[in-house]
């Protein structure tokens, strides 16, 4: 399958927030959230990738979309709120029984107009939506309501507080595939995720030719490894020289995000877990 494009959203700043406060007039925050993203290619459920097809687990989405009977590339995430992105992952992944609980939540579609425009049309098409094709809420902001970073942090600390993985914030562009132009941001915490210190990759650098690389850190539940630097040198050291008693120990790291796959991406060591 070729790799389709979606638009993909750059980090929120308080900076850059500033920076796009003095430049532009109209903002639309949306909810952030926390599922496997997908678009409707005219025939199936894509993954954000273009590596997957869901068209088996989410039978019931991609049926309903098609008796829909419109012209417009959906762009959302597959999602079930209070459901780990873990269980939605390994759902969707699956290619032989369709998961009824996933939802499709849609928040945009591939188009070269305005978001304003845009977010119009899924307005007045929202009421035929079925049970599971949800619209995601859009909030404007324009001269007559201006946004303040007072406001952004307000909504960001609501969604929070609600269960959503942070805020999005949109502007009033067209739709841009597959590059980072600047016309979507994204704000959310840093996350925490506990794994099992299995073993250590050789170094690769002069540096740290006396102890290690990078650890190896397994799943306790999904079994899949990663590998995780980012350590101290006295932390590094002390590591190294108790590696046998501390193989099968707890490790937490800091992530930004997770895969299609539910695998933390551009992680980081965060501390040893003794109380596990």
């Amino acid at each position: 399958m070729a790799r389709q494009l979606i638009m993909k959203a750059k980090k929120l700043s308080p900076e850059k927030l500033q920076k796009l406060l003095a430049r532009e007039r109209r903002f639309f925050i949306q909810r952030k959230l926390n599922g496997i993203r997908a678009f409707w290619d005219g025939t199936s459920l894509v993954s954000g990738s273009g590596k997957m097809t869901f068209d088996v687990s989410c039978a019931h989405i991609v049926d309903a979309i098609r008796k829909l009977g419109m012209n417009l590339k959906f762009d959302g995430e597959i999602y079930k709120h209070g459901v780990p992105l873990q269980k939605i992952s390994g759902d969707v992944r699956q290619q032989q029984f369709t998961k009824d609980y996933l939802e499709f939540h849609i928040f945009d579609f591939q188009s070269n107009l305005r978001f304003s425009d845009r977010i119009s049309i899924l307005r007045s098409v929202s009421s035929e939506l079925k049970a599971q094709l949800k619209l995601v809420q859009t909030i404007t902001f324009d001269e007559h309501i201006p946004l303040t970073q007072e406001t952004v942090d307000a909504y960001y600390e609501m969604f929070l507080n609600e269960g959503y993985e942070g805020l999005m914030l949109r502007l009033d562009k067209p739709y841009c595939f597959g590059r980072k132009e600047g016309f979507m941001y994204k704000l959310k915490p840093e996350k925490e995720m506990d794994l099992i210190l299995v073993g250590f990759n050789p170094a690769t650098t002069e540096m740290h030719r006396d102890t290690f690389g990078s650890l190896r850190l397994r799943h306790p539940e999904y079994g899949w490894e990663v590998s995780c630097s980012g350590l101290d040198e006295e932390t590094r050291r002390y590591i190294w020289l108790n590696r046998d008693t501390l193989i099968g120990t707890y490790v937490e790291i800091k992530y930004e995000e997770l895969s299609e796959e539910g695998i933390p991406l551009r992680l980081k060591f965060s501390r040893l877990r003794f109380d596990k």
